[in-house]
């Protein structure tokens, strides 16, 4: 449960001031793996592997956590292609195609007998299946919730704590390591009943319990295998043990490890090796154990002799040995482990980015998958590890660091080719090809007028050139030991220590980020010579306005930029300021930044808290900066996973791209986007950013179209009047929200819809032009067409009328009756003119439309078959006949809600008083109370069905209370929120919580948000 918090936050919808700043949309323009589905998984370039396994045909399934995606390599043809999620972080698609599903950090694949695939979706908390025959996806395991389990009843019930492993016996039982607060257990499913039970671990970290029953052991779990007879392995890297979990008696034992020191081992009894941190784990037909060992060794431990033997004993990281005996083959580490029926051993080799396969009746290896080439190649199919130093030449080719080598990605092509570098670490080649030369981490890059590149060569020490005519690297300052010295003489006799960035000017002068020096420093570009320019050596903050070289930095990194005055900007990082030296006077100032302490990803400081204001009075953590030709300076803030922007003539700064939720983004972003690491930034002459976001680069186009900003104020809705009512939706499955307005009391009746990506704005009256009293709206999929649909009602003066839209027609630009579905009366008196309010939601393809009579009115509730209202229906059917929500005497009916609180697919039912009621709240399980049959009042059911039923708020107060449910926290669950009068504070409630104190639940966060917002 999530500590009970307020927050101050901007809401997600709300009110209306016009904002000039330059809006942004995302494009990925290198990195992603991508691969054409069905060419030769050989040549494609895979992101680090995390886990493979094989099925009986010898199919290969591969998680790939970096992209949010599971990958099949079929047997017979060698080919590639994706079996499940579509590459967006998230969850979403049970009960459609695997390929169109959200995955959120698989790390674990597994296979039954019959081919279906279970994929460990760890972030969503949940265990997944792929059926074989369809292709279908669907939730096994996890109701998406973490939190300590409650075993023993369904396991799409239960909530699961960071799922990590995954295997299947031979009975289709599904086993599961889930790390809790405490410690490790692994849990079963059974094939038959569907129900969760423990089979080891206690809940505690550690060892303990061998010879007892496992469930009241203390375990560690890095591997999982069952064997045929349904034998659970464990491998515990923290006590380098192999343990073993009878199926018959549920005993554990340890089966390979346990000596205390390093001595020969191989060709004797398993437990007495000395095993170093063993991990990946798989079981043969045989029932042989095939471990990890080391990070590179794989080792076999035989069934029936229990004599544990090397398949490949090798302690070195590399990558060798294709073609040839496995015994002589080196692996990158962090390995993957599987076995097929036929006794052929997949090796996921991680750090290498391949699968590789080890054919039993040879013995001989080789690789199955990934090993591409990424020289030559489009640069959106390369496998980027750790991207970094971004820089833009003038003729629009960008350029980047990544595995020990500099990448030029073509503008007009698309094609990656490499500048510098072998790909092998270390340090040579000076005077030769910089293709052949060796670099170290080269975290930093600055291309000059004549399209030289310059290098931070940081863990060599120096900073090198790669000549733009000649392709011949070079070394321009630095001699290769740490340390600081030189100054006033030859650059390359000088001493740096771990220089992190560049720049170059207009005069090819090259300032370098000394950073453990705690300086900038500059080479002239005609003498060679080397100089302090700011900093004197001493880490701290002082010296604004003063002589730069006088001033304490303190840990300046890989933020560096010259603007065309040749004013030099820097990432004072550990002062949490961006500071200037003036390139006339050499003074240093503050430009952005307080030097307030940042916070991590996430956590709701700095963007979106002091945006609109003096960039000095900021909180931000520079990372990476670039200076546009207007001066304006773009700041790449890592904590905050947003880039920012000061303006040069007002010194206002703003939020321009990210939305700090860290993690990636698909084509065609739009400024809300979240990044993932923002490790470099450069600026091209037409003003895009090019950002080295980790495992991409992200080109962001900056326009000054008026943005879409969730916490921002949307101009766009000026024409509703003071009070609009809103609501966000994807309604064109473009992948980018769409926001919906609605008038409220006093103003002419109209809808308008703003498409977040083109801004185009669409409006229409839904009722006569003389009606003024308001109206609700609401969105769901109620037509099964994969978009978002519309649902306006009137407020208080209208008829009942439910009006339903085609949301992806609105978005497009159509209006009124051509994009109307359906309109009818949602409460069953034509005559009744307090107006009616309406909530719905799609839950796996399932669609519920409820709606609540509104003011004047008691709280009765209707529910429709989504499919007669799809259908157009002027009279849909009702699930369940009308029935009160509360006291029939209640008058002003009712606030609704639905969405899948309890994670069992179908959408659940809340229900909230109404204006002048008292904030009552009642939570009702949606398929248990749509089994119920006929009933009039919920509390005839209550007994059956009701989840909460509690106050939120004063229970005195006579204000009623809003509610929604929607996913508040980003964790793919939706969460209850209630909000006690307009502008109040809304309190948002998670399933655990509700369930915890079902009477009496307390909040998981409370949030103040603006007045005036309304929760929907």
């Amino acid at each position: 449960m999530r500590q009970n918090r307020r927050r101050s936050i901007r809401p997600e919808l709300v009110a209306l001031e016009d904002r000039d700043t330059p809006t942004a949309t995302i494009f990925p323009v290198a990195g992603g793996a991508s691969f054409v589905n069905g060419s030769p998984a050989t040549a494609a370039q895979l992101a680090p592997p995390t886990n493979v396994a094989a099925d009986a045909v010898g199919d290969v399934f591969i998680a790939d956590t970096t992209y949010n995606r599971v990958l099949r390599v079929d047997a017979k043809t060698g080919a590639i292609s994706t079996l499940a999620g579509n590459g967006t972080a998230g969850f979403s698609g049970d009960g459609g195609p695997a390929t169109a599903a959200q995955l959120n950090g698989p790390t674990d694949v597994a296979a039954d007998a019959a081919g279906d695939v279970f994929i460990v979706d760890n972030k969503n908390n949940r265990v997944r299946r792929v059926d074989a025959a369809t292709g279908v996806i669907t939730t096994v395991a996890g109701n998406g919730r973490p939190g300590l389990s409650q075993y023993g009843g369904p396991a799409t019930a239960t909530p699961l704590e960071f799922p990590n492993l995954v295997a299947v016996d031979a009975a289709g039982d599904i086993f599961i390591t889930e790390t809790e607060s405490l410690g490790t257990e692994v849990v079963r499913v059974d094939a038959k009943t569907a129900v969760i039970t423990t089979v080891a671990g206690n809940g505690v970290a550690g060892f303990s319990g061998d010879g007892g029953p496992a469930t009241a052991a203390e375990i560690e779990a890095a591997g999982l295998a069952v064997d045929a007879a349904g034998n659970v392995f464990l491998t515990d890297p923290v006590n380098n043990r192999v343990r073993r979990v009878d199926a018959a008696t549920g005993v554990i034992t340890t089966v390979a490890g346990g000596a205390s020191n390093l001595t020969p081992f191989l060709g004797g009894p398993a437990t007495a090796a000395f095993l170093q941190s063993p991990a990946s784990l798989a079981v043969d037909a045989a029932g042989n154990l095939l471990l990890e060992n080391n990070d590179t060794q794989i080792l076999r431990v035989d069934a029936t002799t229990n004599v544990i033997t090397a398949v490949d004993a090798n302690l070195s990281q590399g990558f060798s040995g294709d073609g040839g005996p496995t015994s002589a083959a080196l692996f990158g580490g962090q390995l993957g482990l599987a076995v097929d029926a036929t006794g052929d051993l997949f090796v996921a080799d991680t750090l290498n980015h391949r699968i590789r396969k080890v054919t039993a009746a040879t013995g001989i290896i080789n690789t199955i998958a990934g090993g591409g080439t990424t020289n030559g190649g489009p640069a959106t199919a390369a496998a980027l590890t750790n991207a970094t130093g971004t820089a833009v030449d003038a003729a629009g080719n960008f350029y980047f660091a990544d595995s020990d080598r500099i990448w030029k990605v073509d503008p007009a092509t698309g094609i990656i080719t490499a500048v510098s570098g072998s790909g092998t670490p270390g340090f040579s080649g000076d005077g030769g090809p910089a293709t052949a030369a060796q670099v170290v981490d080269p975290v930093a890059l600055a291309v000059d007028a004549a399209g030289d590149v310059f290098i931070a060569d940081a863990n060599n020490n120096r900073i090198r050139r790669v000549d733009a005519t000649t392709g011949i690297i070079t070394t321009v300052a630095g001699n290769g030991t740490a340390g600081f010295s030189g100054d006033g003489g030859p650059a390359t006799a000088a001493q740096l220590n771990a220089p992190s960035s560049l720049s170059v000017d207009a005069a090819g002068d090259v300032f370098v980020a000394d950073t453990q020096n705690d300086r900038v420093r500059r080479i002239d570009a005609t003498t060679g010579v080397i100089t302090t320019v700011a900093g004197n050596g001493t880490a701290g903050f002082s010296g604004d306005g003063g002589p730069a070289t006088a001033a304490q930095l303190n840990g300046p990194s890989s933020g560096l930029s010259v603007d065309a005055a040749g004013d030099v900007f820097v990432a004072d990082t550990q002062n949490d300021r961006v500071r200037r030296i003036d390139a006339t006077t050499g003074v240093i100032t503050t430009v952005a930044g307080s030097g307030s302490p940042s916070g991590p990803v996430g956590s709701g400081r700095g963007a979106d808290y002091d945006d609109g204001g003096p960039a000095t009075a900021a909180t931000v953590s520079p990372n990476a900066l670039a200076v546009d030709a207007g001066g304006n300076l773009f700041i790449a803030d890592l904590y905050f996973g947003v880039i920012r922007r000061v303006d040069a003539t007002t010194g206002i700064i703003t939020t321009v791209a990210g939305n700090g939720l860290g993690t990636l983004i698909g084509p065609g972003g739009p400024v809300t986007a979240p990044l993932l690491s923002l490790g470099a930034m450069a600026i091209d002459p037409a003003g895009s950013l090019f950002v080295a976001d980790g495992l991409q680069i992200d080109e962001v186009q900056l326009t000054t179209t008026p943005a879409v900003v969730p916490g921002s104020v949307l101009a766009a809705f000026s024409a509703l009047g003071p009070n609009p009512r809103a609501t966000a939706a994807d309604l064109n499955g473009d992948g980018v929200t769409d926001y919906i307005g609605v008038t409220t009391a006093g103003v002419a009746n109209q809808v308008e819809v703003l498409d977040g990506l083109t801004h185009q704005l669409t409006s229409f009256a839904p009722f006569e032009a003389t009606f003024t009293s308001g109206l609700y709206v609401s969105t769901a999929d109620l037509t099964g067409t994969g978009h978002t649909d519309v649902i306006v009602t009137p407020d208080q003066g209208g008829g009942p009328v439910v009006a339903v839209y085609d949301g992806a027609a609105l978005d497009a630009g159509t209006t009124g009756n051509a994009a109307q579905i359906a309109r009818f009366f949602g409460i069953a008196d034509p005559n009744f003119r307090g107006g009616d309010r309406a909530a719905a939601s799609t839950v796996n393809g399932t669609a519920t439309l409820v709606v609540s009579a509104g003011f004047g009115g008691g709280p009765r509730i209707a529910i429709f078959n989504a499919q007669d209202v799809a259908s157009g229906s002027s009279n849909p059917s009702r699930l369940v006949p009308d029935f009160f929500a509360f006291e029939d005497t209640l008058r002003n009916g009712a606030f609704v809600a639905a969405g899948d609180l309890t994670g069992d697919g179908v959408p659940d039912l809340a229900f909230g008083g109404g204006p002048d009621g008292a904030p009552r709240v009642r939570v009702f399980d949606g398929a248990k109370l749509l089994a119920a049959g006929s009933f009039s009042t919920l509390d005839q059911i209550a007994g059956q069905a009701e989840v909460a039923d509690f106050f939120s708020g004063d229970p005195t107060s006579r204000v009623g209370v809003r509610i929604a449910i929607r996913d508040v926290f980003g964790s793919g669950s939706p969460e209850l929120a209630a909000e006690s009068g307009a502008g109040g504070p809304i309190s948002v409630y998670s399933y655990g919580a509700l369930t915890a104190n079902s009477a009496d639940p307390t909040a998981d966060e409370t949030i103040n948000p603006m007045a005036g917002v309304f929760v929907d």
